[in-house]
């Protein structure tokens, strides 16, 4: 019973200031939680893009790259079917790669199975899982930033005809990962390439940007990783506890309510804040609205 209460009051105290509460009109000096969230997720897009699998970016790249390495693979891609979701595609072709494989060992069995980043402060390193003959036999690219030259880590395999063929890729993938070096949280000093710093350990437990925020009823945090992605959390406070609040209720509509101080923020991230107004904001009357 007590908790049924305790969780009325919270429920009421939510709805309470979702009612009362206007959403935060962007301008140069305020902006809302929620506009931090999402002006972050725009700025490091493209970066985070190269380690999302989900992503239209990695999910390209490869098929790109097994098309390049397995005529199967092409094969398997011409038979799609419209009416599919292109996830549902991806599983599909997967599995009709694991058929072709099984029933023709000795003809084919070559592909590769998924694309890594690592990114430590000198060295950035891509490794292509491939396994040939259910044998895995990575390649991993290394390149310095200091030379920018492009080299095989140590354990690496090697494909000179891949290689060339998606070298420029590779070189896009170094180069974007730089641009963002100025603007993403310190990575790590080890810069000895190994199977950890392709790891999503390797990045969680690394340094972040940490921006906390709060008022007089919630409490919450945005957080900034070296790969770029962007996470959120928020809680609800009530007599010295903090409830974390689930993401299935409305958190977008209590974070938009929620302001920031633009002024409080620490670079790089007040620069990111400042640097979204230019490129997709125009000022009226002193108020920042989307174009």
């Amino acid at each position: 019973m007590a908790r049924e209460i305790e969780n009325d009051i919270l429920l009421r105290k939510i709805n309470c200031f979702c009612n009362e509460k206007k959403e935060i009109k962007a301008s140069r000096t305020c902006i809302s939680a929620w506009d931090l969230v999402n002006i972050l997720k725009d700025y490091y897009r493209e970066l985070y893009d190269m380690f999302d699998e989900d992503s239209n970016f990695y999910q390209e790249l490869l098929d790109e790259i097994n098309s390049l390495i397995s005529p199967d693979y092409i094969s398997v891609l011409n038979k799609r079917v419209g009416s599919y979701t292109f996830n549902q595609i991806r599983l599909l072709v997967k599995d009709s790669l694991f058929k072709i494989i099984d029933h023709n060992y000795n003809l084919r069995g070559i592909k590769c199975d998924s694309i890594n980043v690592a990114i430590c402060q000198e060295i950035s390193a891509i490794k292509l899982s491939i396994h040939e003959n259910y044998e895995l036999k990575p390649i991993i690219v290394c390149r310095d930033i200091e030379a920018g030259r492009l080299y095989l880590a140590k354990d690496s395999n090697n494909n000179e005809k891949l290689l060339e063929q998606i070298r420029t890729k590779l070189v896009n993938i170094f180069d974007v990962i730089d641009s963002f070096r100025a603007t993403m949280p310190r990575t790590s000093a080890n810069n000895e390439i190994t199977d950890a710093s392709f790891s999503e350990e390797f990045v969680t437990n690394g340094n972040k940007y940490e921006i906390e925020f709060d008022n007089e009823i919630f409490k919450g945090k945005v957080e900034v990783l070296s790969n770029g992605k962007v996470s959120y959390s928020l809680a609800v406070s009530s007599e010295d506890k903090e409830y974390e609040l689930s993401k299935t209720i409305n958190v977008e509509e209590i974070m938009s309510k929620i302001p920031i101080d633009v002024s409080e923020l620490k670079d790089p991230i007040k620069s990111i804040v400042f640097s979204s107004f230019e490129k997709e904001y125009m000022v009226v009357d002193g108020e920042v609205k989307a174009i």
